[in-house]
């Protein structure tokens, strides 16, 4: 939960370096973690696949999403930056105020699905075997391990620690870019 709001805030960190000043190098920082991720969901969908680890492929959909809602951002920004015209004599800034709708109700459905996913799961499990009930509550079963189901764990070790450098490498640059930016 935590490295997910921690990306969050990065894309809003990022997006937040557009609207201080709103220059070229602002929307490179931008595009250049819409690029990271990219390629992280690509990384860490196939190395999900060779390594046998769903929760790689977990990590890689999240990424996909991250990379939805970073294009939305981007989108909505640019499109709230276009000068006014006759159709829109207040300018184009509510543009962004719908794409931060749209993220949000995105985030909300993505949330919903996985609620209505688990629940599925749990009474599915309950209603196949109702000792599952019984054993939560007096004692667990072993009839399974706690094992690593993984092919190549190394190679999985190995995304995930590339990923946590490639966001904490964007994280300092953002960062970097905002603190040139107040001085300014």
């Amino acid at each position: 939960m935590g490295f997910r709001f921690h990306n969050l805030y990065s894309v809003h960190r990022r997006l937040a370096a557009l609207h201080i000043h709103p220059n070229p190098t602002g929307e490179k920082i931008f595009r250049l973690g819409l690029a990271a991720d990219i390629g992280l969901a690509a990384g860490k969908a196939l190395t999900g696949y060779l390594s046998g680890s769903t929760a790689i492929i977990a990590d890689a959909a999240h990424s996909v999403s991250d990379v939805v809602l970073s294009s939305i951002a981007l989108w909505s920004f640019k499109v709230a930056k276009a000068p006014r015209d006759k159709e829109h004599p207040y300018g184009h800034g509510k543009f962004e105020t719908l794409g931060a709708l749209g993220i949000s109700c995105m985030l909300l459905g993505t949330a919903g699905g996985i609620a209505w996913h688990a629940l599925d799961i749990l009474l599915g499990m309950y209603s196949a075997n109702p000792e599952v009930g019984q054993s939560l509550t007096h004692e667990h079963v072993h009839n399974h391990h706690h094992g690593v189901d993984m092919e190549h764990p190394s190679l999985a070790l190995s995304m995930t620690v590339l990923s946590i450098a490639v966001k904490e490498g964007l994280y300092w640059i953002t960062k970097r870019q905002e603190k040139n930016r107040v001085v300014d």
